[in-house]
């Protein structure tokens, strides 16, 4: 049987360095409830940059206008 990959446990800097943002901003979005902690200053990367990507991928869908020929503006 083959094990499960153990979770990553990461910083502040760390999880800032991976999703291109400031350590402020990480901070900001896991007071907002966007980004899981684990621990206080103990994150999974992972999870953390899973959830990131969600919330980009939110962000763009409501600036987001789609015409009536199905074409994104």
């Amino acid at each position: 049987m083959e094990e499960a990959p153990v979770a990553r446990t990461a910083s502040v800097a760390q999880v800032a360095t991976a999703c291109n943002i400031d350590a402020r901003h990480v901070q900001r979005l896991t007071k907002e409830g966007v980004l899981p902690r684990e621990a206080r200053g103990a994150y999974n990367l992972g999870k953390c940059m899973a959830a990131y990507i969600r919330y980009l991928q939110r962000a763009m869908s409501a600036k987001s206008i789609i015409d009536g020929g199905g074409k994104v503006s």
